[in-house]
């Protein structure tokens, strides 16, 4: 019984700490978007954010976004970034 007590205070945890890390980046558009996301100093991952969803990212060291022609840079301190019209905005 106590097994799954630690166990499930341990997933518990781990979700507090991924989602506390994590950039938020929210698609107020009627289409889907793929966005290259770069850590610094790390490999590019592409990220398809569906229309009107929200999709999360690790910045905590900082990262690159890019969707289509546009770039921004994130430090690790934000939380969140909006998609509106095909172009980043901050939140």
């Amino acid at each position: 019984m106590r097994g799954h007590i630690l166990v499930a205070a341990a997933l518990a945890l781990a979700a507090t700490v991924t989602s506390a890390n994590a950039l938020s980046i929210v698609n107020t558009d009627k289409t889907n978007h793929a966005v290259m996301a770069t850590p610094d100093g790390g490999k590019a991952h592409k990220i398809v954010v569906k229309a009107q969803h929200t999709s999360t990212y690790n910045c905590s060291k900082g990262c690159e976004l890019q969707l289509g022609d546009h770039k921004a840079h994130f430090n690790g301190k934000a939380h969140k970034v909006l998609i509106k019209d095909g172009k980043f905005v901050s939140a």
